[in-house]
């Protein structure tokens, strides 16, 4: 295993012919780093920016058209 800390991941790699996997990440220096599992810890709001950012783009997101509710809490008040 390795853990690769202090580094700003600007993209996840999905998988060649399935989007569903994610192998890697891009780091902002342009480094890349494949793994068979990977584990994404990059805080509370870049978490969901970089996952919302790949499903758009490798096109997961025609796939589940409610994507964009995962994880939205809303409460209502009287």
């Amino acid at each position: 295993m390795t853990i690769a800390t202090g580094r700003e991941v600007t993209r996840l790699l999905g998988a060649d012919g399935d989007i569903r996997h994610i192998l890697g990440v891009e780091t902002a220096d342009g480094q890349c780093f494949h793994a068979g599992k990977v584990l994404l810890a990059a805080g509370a709001m870049h978490t969901p920016r970089l996952l919302q950012r790949y499903m758009e783009t490798s096109g997961l997101a025609r796939l589940l058209p409610n994507y964009r509710l995962v994880g939205v809490i809303t409460s209502a008040t009287c």
